[in-house]
């Protein structure tokens, strides 16, 4: 945990996003003591499943802006290489560098969210505060008061607040000046 802490303050600003699982089946109050303790920032679940089979832990997938996998290993100088190398060619925002993207802005057309704090409905009726700071690819990133991130496909939204992220898609776009045709 100490090396990704390390490595999620290095290179945060750079689009590096990183999501710990806890595996072992602690209660939430033994997870925070090492998340405390090494100051980790970065999301971290109480279980899920791995993309592919492995053994040991702890073990570390790297994905490119592309949802490939890049590196299946452990922490350490191997996979930093590979975080390196895959950050190259991602903007300061964490989106790749192709322009034209179908699915609305990147970022918002102004400095602050899409959409500003508020409580989101999840489609099973879950609860959640957050401002939508970006959408990409029918994921929208959202922050939470805490300055914590996480992504969240939003068809996981209630049709509610799927009709709130459109309408406000819609004016970010009606915002930002028009291309030019160079």
């Amino acid at each position: 945990m100490p090396q990704l802490a390390a490595m999620d303050k290095r290179y945060k600003s750079k689009g590096l996003r990183l999501i710990g699982v806890h595996s072992q089946g602690g209660t939430d109050e033994e997870i925070l003591v090492p998340v405390k303790k090494n100051k980790a920032k970065y999301s971290i679940a109480r279980s899920g499943q791995s993309p592919v089979p492995f053994n040991g832990i702890p073990h570390m997938f790297v994905f490119n802006p592309k949802g490939e996998l890049v590196y299946d290993g452990r922490t350490g100088a191997d996979a930093e290489k590979v975080i390196k190398r895959e950050l190259r060619g991602v903007t300061a925002s964490g989106d790749d560098d192709d322009e034209d993207s179908p699915f609305g802005p990147k970022e918002p057309a102004a400095s602050g969210p899409l959409v500003p704090e508020r409580a989101w409905t999840s489609a099973d009726g879950r609860t959640m505060k957050a401002s939508l700071i970006s959408l990409k690819d029918q994921t929208g990133s959202f922050k939470r008061a805490d300055g914590r991130t996480f992504e969240l496909a939003l068809d996981k939204l209630s049709p509610a607040d799927q009709a709130v992220v459109a309408e406000a898609v819609k004016k970010a776009a009606a915002a930002s000046p028009p291309k030019s045709e160079d």
